[in-house]
């Protein structure tokens, strides 16, 4: 009888577990602490995998520079013109601030340190503006949806938060593309829309396109520039379900 009370409780705990775990998952956040005292490592957190290079004959190249930013995901990353890219932001454990630029041919990330940046964020999105400067737009932090737009300039090292009178609303997942001269193309994200936008630099200005046609609302698409005044964009989700990173399961 002893034996038998034992596995009942057993299996009553057991099934109490289980439920609490379903309904855990089920609701996107797990809130069961899984082995809390040991520190989460990002799964390309190996310097053997940071710092990958396209080649033009279809081949990777594994770059490992000596140093490089902090493993993470979500980030946004731009062309400064010549062989130089910037990085800001990011997610993973925390939200990132830091810009970072990679040289290729001196085969090193530089933290830049500038005085002042944007906030922390993920999913924002950055494009180029020209030569040695790059355009950032929105994003997510733990207090919501971010609407600002900023400019940095690798020659003063500096991040301008441009301000202008009028800008697209809040939004994470939006996907921003060059469009020659100082121009920087804008479409979708979430809060799920289909609007279109283009910013101009020396007018500092964001205007709504509203073209005839355009894709069908969506987030966390891609876009590129095609030369000229010409952008490619594929793909995306049209759905607004969004879990925050937290509640992943690594």
């Amino acid at each position: 009888m002893n034996h038998r009370r034992t596995t009942n409780r057993a299996t009553r705990l057991f099934t109490m577990v289980a439920l609490i775990t379903l309904h855990s998952l089920r609701s996107g956040c797990f809130a069961m602490p899984l082995l809390a005292a040991a520190p989460r490592v990002h799964p390309l957190a190996a310097p053997a995998q940071l710092g990958m290079l396209r080649n033009a004959d279809g081949t990777w190249t594994n770059q490992a520079p000596a140093a490089a930013p902090s493993a993470r995901d979500y980030h946004a990353m731009a062309s400064l013109g010549g062989d130089q890219v910037l990085l800001f932001g990011g997610y993973y454990g925390s939200y990132y601030n830091d810009t970072w630029v990679y040289d290729l041919s001196a085969n090193t990330w530089t933290n830049q340190a500038p005085a002042a940046s944007p906030s922390a964020r993920y999913y924002h999105a950055m494009a180029s503006l020209g030569e040695d400067q790059v355009l950032l737009f929105g994003g997510l932090d733990a207090k919501g949806y971010l609407g600002d737009t900023w400019v940095y300039d690798l020659s003063a090292n500096t991040w301008t938060n441009q301000a202008p009178a009028a800008s697209p609303s809040a939004r994470h997942g939006h996907a921003m593309a060059y469009l020659g001269g100082d121009q920087v193309l804008l479409f979708g994200g979430a809060p799920s829309n289909s609007e279109t936008w283009v910013y101009d630099l020396s007018a500092n200005t964001w205007t709504n396109q509203a073209p005839a046609t355009s894709p069908s609302a969506r987030f966390h698409h891609a876009m590129a520039y095609l030369g000229g005044d010409q952008v490619l964009l594929f793909g995306g989700a049209p759905s607004v379900t969004f879990v925050q990173p937290e509640a992943k399961l690594l």
